[in-house]
């Protein structure tokens, strides 16, 4: 009995022994197409965020290219990065070949420059229905004109455009070309005034002097006929009266 017991031991051990040999290197070996993978960890200080391409959720698989863009909030800018990246391109490229830990600074940005702002129409000439014919010392306009100012801002660009006639709103232009189309019927000297608001609130102003004059129909009739008459001569080439 105790012989058999033996042998019964002896066999059990030689099974285990074969069975850890053959299973051991499958559980514990790595697969070979699974290559590693590292963590990508973003933390913002400020008001912005983070876009990543491609967007992995954190994990990325070694030496994959991540292409990281900071994108401030309104009244904050992009300043630097920090940790595993550093410096100030934006956007910026990494390798993933370790875990990584960047953090992206944004700091607030008050614009107090105001934009830039000039009236590009009238100029120093004479204008008649809208269309300038000669060069003058100050701006002459004989009926409507179309008000036209050129305003910029490199911070947070226009907003709008205000077109004044002695001090009086007369018209706002949102987008460029900024211009106001002046239909104004009394003649007389005139103050033209635009004001350019940027999206920050600063404001700025240009304004010029003219003298506009309104043609009027009673004033045109005299000139009516006679022209008219040598129009139907010049055209018909007889007497207009027969």
């Amino acid at each position: 009995m105790e012989k058999d017991s033996n042998t019964k031991r002896r066999v059990l051990f030689i099974s285990l022994l074969l069975m850890s040999i053959i299973f051991f290197p499958i559980a514990t070996a790595q697969p070979l197409d699974e290559p590693p993978k590292y963590f990508l960890t973003i933390i913002i200080e400020g008001e912005g965020s983070v876009l990543l391409e491609p967007d992995m959720e954190g994990w990325y698989v070694v030496n994959t290219s991540v292409i990281l863009n900071a994108v401030a909030e309104p009244d904050w800018n992009f300043s630097h990065w920090s940790g595993d990246l550093t410096g100030h391109e934006n956007p910026a490229t990494i390798i993933m070949d370790q875990n990584k830990t960047i953090t992206a600074h944004f700091i607030q940005y008050v614009d107090t420059i105001p934009p830039t702002i000039e009236i590009t129409k009238p100029k120093n000439a004479l204008y008649f229905f809208d269309t300038e014919f000669s060069a003058r010392d100050t701006p002459f306009i004989i009926q409507m004109l179309t008000i036209e100012a050129n305003a910029s801002d490199a911070e947070t660009d226009i907003e709008k455009v205000e077109f004044y006639i002695n001090d009086n709103l007369r018209g706002t232009d949102l987008q460029a070309p900024f211009e106001f189309l002046w239909t104004e019927i009394i003649s007389g000297q005139y103050t033209i005034k635009t004001v350019a608001y940027d999206n920050a609130g600063n404001s700025a102003n240009a304004d010029c002097s003219v003298f506009k004059w309104r043609l009027h129909p009673i004033l045109i009739l005299p000139l009516f006929i006679p022209l008219y008459m040598l129009g139907f001569l010049l055209t018909h080439r007889g007497n207009p009266f027969s």
